[in-house]
């Protein structure tokens, strides 16, 4: 998760940010547990007891990097993808990005390109502060797992570059993506019209 803190910081002071973690267990956390209220006179007034239905610790805490980090007035905040493959054997990359603004409107224009590939577009406006597009890869490089490929875990660079208008400021990301298509059927699911079994 993350949250804008912009609005809480001081500039030209030294701030410091406290995170929060609650380990309390609810019917609807996962794993679940459950709240019992305890009270007066056989318990202290507030008194909770946590219930809970599995046989290991409740962990809790921040286990990974916590950063901090800034944008531009307008930035990039989403990516979505999906791959199509397409009957020629070439393939369809569609994309979605949802650029973020201080403003409730963003005026940006987006270019959208696949590294290593002629793939591209450029996108002068946006609806609702998206853009979206679709890029054709002509006879693309497969993902495919370990053992079934030459090359296998191939991954393009999506770049995508969005420009304030207004400011003339650049936000630049770079996702890595995969072109794979995966279908179910059944017990077994169909990738690149070969049929798998999946185990666990």
């Amino acid at each position: 998760f993350e949250a804008d803190i912009a609005k809480y910081l001081k500039n030209g002071v030294p701030n410091r940010v406290n995170a929060a973690v609650n380990n309390t267990m609810t019917p609807h956390t996962i794993p679940p547990g459950e709240i019992i209220y305890h009270g007066p006179p056989d318990y202290p007034s507030g008194y909770i007891e946590q219930k809970i239905n599995f046989d290991f610790y409740n962990y809790a805490g921040i286990n990974r990097a916590v950063k901090l980090y800034t944008t531009p007035e307008t930035y990039i905040d989403d990516i979505a993808v999906q791959t199509t493959l397409l009957n020629d054997g070439n393939a369809q990359v569609h994309y979605t990005v949802r650029v973020g603004s201080r403003d409730s409107m963003a005026d940006a224009s987006c270019a959208v390109s696949l590294s290593g590939t002629s793939a591209s577009r450029l996108h002068y406006g946006m609806t609702n502060n998206e853009v979206s597009g679709d890029l054709i890869v002509q006879k693309p490089t497969l993902w495919w797992p370990w053992t079934m490929s030459d090359t296998p875990g191939y991954l393009y660079p999506l770049d995508v570059n969005c420009t304030d208008r207004r400011s003339g400021i650049t936000d630049f990301y770079r996702l890595a993506i995969g072109i794979i298509e995966v279908l179910p059927f059944g017990r077994f699911i169909l990738k690149f019209n070969f049929s798998t079994q999946l185990t666990s």
